[in-house]
């Protein structure tokens, strides 16, 4: 469950608390447990998970914050069998010059259209025109580049 506080006035912030069933491969299952948040709560966000395989067998735990980072215990036989976690997941601080929906730069320029793609868009778009203009008595319309 998301909660979402402050709609109306103040600083708008959510949290997350409850259960979250996660089905994998059919060999492997997880149950993350999101904390309820409270007034008084010296720790908050914090996430706990257990990952089972398909006999219910406990492989792995999990543990972190759902806004920092999330480590993971592997276990064997019930037992944990390294005292040192491995890093699944961390945040990373915004760039420094944001784009107006937050994006990463690797985000951006996965819809970059570079002058190798244009060639070709051009290439679709004119084989498209013409077996459109082919198999009709109207004009087919073709989009420019731009």
């Amino acid at each position: 469950t998301t909660t979402i506080n402050n709609l109306i006035i103040g600083r708008l912030y959510c949290h997350h608390h409850g259960t979250m069933k996660i089905s994998g491969n059919r060999q492997h299952s997880c149950k993350l447990t999101f904390k309820q948040q409270s007034f008084l709560e010296r720790n908050p966000r914090q996430v706990q998970g257990v990952v089972e395989d398909i006999g219910g067998t406990k492989v792995a735990t999990l543990r972190g914050k759902w806004d920092e980072s999330l480590y993971c215990n592997v276990t064997n036989d019930g037992v944990n069998s390294s005292a040192e976690s491995t890093l699944l997941w961390e945040k990373h601080e915004p760039p420094t010059n944001p784009t107006r929906y937050n994006l990463s730069s690797f985000a951006i320029t996965l819809n970059e259209l570079t002058p190798n793609l244009k060639v070709h868009h051009w290439q679709i778009q004119l084989a498209i025109s013409v077996l459109l203009s082919a198999s009709s008595d109207t004009e087919a319309p073709f989009l420019p580049i731009v």
